[in-house]
């Protein structure tokens, strides 16, 4: 999630419950939740930087609203400052395939082998393969 969506949630539970004062109109539990290793959010800078200076991405200034989305990243970065209780899941639950688990550990860790590449090209699927099922809306290799 980025800075400025999770101010913008933060302002809504304000207009909800009518607490302006209040951090997320004093909701007393908020859950974010995701992968840290994943790539930042495909708009914007992610909550755990605090605007353009430290962020990962680079921004074209394009007027007042870019200013604006500046700002609100900031105010959601010092949000997500007070969090105070976080609970890291460190088991890998996606798979009980241990020599797959391997390969996504390492990958996520940046230390992959080419013997890990070696397996994901052995995985790839010729366009032919690939159906989706529109019912489910997943896709199928």
């Amino acid at each position: 999630m980025n800075g400025a969506d999770l101010y913008q949630v933060h302002l809504q539970l304000q207009k909800l419950k009518d607490k302006f004062e209040e951090d997320f109109g004093g909701v007393p539990i908020v859950v974010l939740c995701g992968d840290f290793y994943q790539f930042d959010p495909v708009q914007g800078t992610s909550m755990l930087y605090p605007g353009r200076a430290t962020s990962k991405k680079t921004y074209e200034k394009t007027g007042d609203m870019f200013e604006m989305k500046n700002k609100n990243q900031m105010l959601g970065y010092q949000l997500w400052e007070k969090f105070t209780t976080v609970v890291i899941l460190d088991q890998q639950m996606r798979t009980a395939d241990s020599e797959f688990a391997g390969l996504l550990t390492r990958l996520r860790h940046g230390v992959q082998r080419e013997e890990d590449a070696d397996t994901l090209n052995a995985r790839i699927a010729e366009l032919n393969e690939i159906t989706l099922d529109v019912d489910c809306k997943a896709v199928r290799v």
